[in-house]
């Protein structure tokens, strides 16, 4: 009996000093993480103690997880620390690896996802514009390893004018649980096509276009190298800078906009202050399209003045 209550002391004792020693932590030396935070619990297990101690201490944040394809060291001593600082108080004893090496655990993406995401994108851009878009990707996407998460690609805004080119880039950021993670460029190969003004036949240079020598036709504007003038023969205004082979798009570069003014002519000097508008004659002194600034020589007068062109055989000056 008396041996019985001895042995039952005992085991008090000890069960009340392993309960004083507190949680007992167990360093790991490797550990796979699946979030993107690292915890104590994640790098260490931990035994003894009471349950609610466990479940603070395996709570501790250490910081940041690393990104797929790469690893990252935490020392003893330096969770340690964290510890204490994170949880003042507790006592805790120590054993394990004096290091752990976390890595975080990945899944294979399909890449393809992005490429579509890119593509929809483009499409969606130009399809006010253009009758008919094709794309094909100019280049293979690389395999990406991705954590788990939910994954959001988000194609990065450009411009429809930036688009329309032979070849487009598309920067796509690729977001996890809505946290930017990295970003990937789609490169692609662009064809969009809508009607445009070509030559019927051969046309020299300085001929004006007119209808009868226009044709429209579904061109690939993104391989052309300017912007083509819209599929309406009546609005063509100029005569050609440079020759028009049968075929060739009409664009809006190969087009000298009609003289306003020619050298020497006559034309309506306005001077404009204010509300008050004064009207007489000038001399041109060189050809001037509308919008252009020219010299012209006032009626009567021995000085010239710079003037705006603002319609065919008017020009401004401007009071001050």
């Amino acid at each position: 009996m008396r041996l019985s209550l001895r042995i039952l002391a005992i085991a008090m004792l000890l069960a009340t000093a392993h309960a004083a020693a507190g949680a007992q932590l167990s360093l790991k030396s490797d550990a796979m993480i699946e979030g993107p935070r690292v915890t104590l619990g994640d790098v260490a297990a931990i035994d003894g103690g009471n349950k609610s101690d466990a479940r603070s201490l395996a709570a501790i944040d250490l910081g940041s997880a690393p990104l797929p394809g790469y690893t990252q060291r935490f020392t003893r001593r330096e969770i340690e620390r964290l510890v204490r600082s994170r949880n003042p108080g507790s006592a805790v004893s120590w054993r394990g690896a004096e290091a752990v090496r976390i890595e975080r655990i990945a899944k294979t993406f399909d890449s393809g996802q992005i490429a579509d995401r890119a593509a929809s994108y483009l499409r969606q851009l130009l399809k006010h514009d253009f009758e008919r878009v094709e794309l094909q990707l100019s280049g293979p996407l690389p395999d990406l390893q991705l954590p788990g998460g939910k994954v959001e690609l988000k194609p990065r805004p450009i411009q429809p004018a930036q688009a329309v080119h032979r070849r487009v880039t598309v920067w796509v950021d690729i977001l996890i649980d809505g946290v930017f993670l990295r970003s990937l460029t789609v490169p692609f190969n662009v064809h969009a096509y809508r009607a445009v003004l070509v030559a019927k036949r051969d046309l020299p240079k300085g001929a004006v276009p007119q209808c009868e020598t226009l044709l429209v036709r579904d061109e690939d504007v993104a391989a052309l190298d300017g912007t083509p003038l819209a599929a309406d023969c009546h609005s063509v205004q100029g005569h050609l800078k440079r020759a028009l082979a049968q075929g060739e798009p009409l664009l809006k570069a190969y087009l000298q906009a009609p003289i306003a003014v020619a050298q020497g002519d006559s034309v309506s000097l306005q001077l404009v202050d204010g509300a008050v508008m004064l009207e007489s004659r000038a001399t041109a002194l060189s050809d001037g399209e509308i919008g252009q600034r020219i010299d012209v020589k006032p009626s009567g007068g021995r000085e010239t003045i710079m003037v705006e062109v603002i319609a065919p055989g008017v020009v401004k000056v401007n009071g001050k």
